[in-house]
C-alpha cells in the first residue's frame, strides 16, 4: 500500500518516489495497487487502485501488482494477523491462479521474511509461500518512506523488496534496477534440488 500505516499512530506512509521509479521499469505498466489512495496513486500511477474502505483483500487483482501493504495487526490481540501476511499471502493466490502476472512487495520490515514462512492456521501451506522463495533485494539502509507533507520518514526496521512473477519474468531487469541500492538475493533452491 502506497498509503501504509507502519506504525500505532497510523501515520500514512509512502512508498519512496526512487523506488516506484525502479518498481516501473521492472513491471512496465503497473496494473494495480490493491492498498493505496487518491494521493498514493498519484505516485504510483498504476491503472487501478483498491482504498482501505474498498478491501483489496477481498477484491480480484490482475496484471502487474505494486504493493506496498498496510502495516499493523486485523484486530486487536496477540493472535490478531498482521495485515503485511495477509496482502502477500493474497498477492500469492492471486499469482498462483494466474491472475496476476509479476509483482513487487514492499516489506517494511525484515520481520516478514521469517513470518511468511508459516501460513496462518487454516490457510493451507502454498506452495512458494515464504518471501525468501522469490528474488529480493535487502536495502543496504533503510527506505525513508515519505508522509503526504513531503517529508521523508525512516522506520526503525530494514525493509525488503520482493519480485514475485507468474507469467511475466523480469528478474534480470529486477537486479538491474535494484542492485545498487542493496543485495539483491535468490533462493537457494533455484541452484540446489535437496
Amino acid at each position: 500500500m502506497t498509503n501504509i500505516q507502519h506504525s500505532s499512530a497510523n501515520a500514512n506512509w509512502y512508498t519512496p518516489i526512487t523506488i516506484i521509479e525502479r518498481a516501473r521499469a521492472v513491471l512496465g505498466t503497473i496494473d494495480l495497487d490493491p492498498a493505496s489512495d487518491e494521493f498514493g496513486n498519484s505516485r504510483v500511477m498504476a491503472k487501478g487502485y483498491y482504498t482501505e474502505k474498498l478491501d483489496g483483500l477481498s477484491l480480484p487483482w490482475h496484471g502487474s501488482v505494486f504493493l506496498n501493504p498496510p502495516g499493523g495487526k486485523l484486530g486487536i490481540g496477540p493472535r490478531a494477523p498482521s495485515r503485511g501476511k495477509l496482502f502477500w499471502e493474497k498477492l500469492l493466490r492471486e499469482a498462483i491462479v494466474g491472475h496476476i502476472t509479476h509483482a513487487i512487495f514492499i516489506a517494511f520490515s525484515l520481520e516478514m521474511l521469517q513470518n511468511t514462512q508459516k501460513p496462518y492456521p487454516g490457510i493451507p501451506i502454498l506452495p512458494v509461500g515464504g518471501m525468501c522463495n522469490h528474488l529480493l533485494c535487502i536495502p543496504s539502509a533503510r527506505l525513508k518512506f515519505d508522509l503526504e507533507t513531503g517529508k521523508p520518514n525512516s522506520p526503525t526496521h530494514a525493509n525488503a523488496i520482493v519480485y514475485v512473477s507468474r507469467g511475466i519474468d523480469n528478474r534480470t531487469q529486477f537486479v538491474h534496477h535494484f542492485k545498487d541500492i542493496g543485495q539483491c538475493m535468490v533462493p537457494s533452491s533455484w541452484y540446489y534440488n535437496y
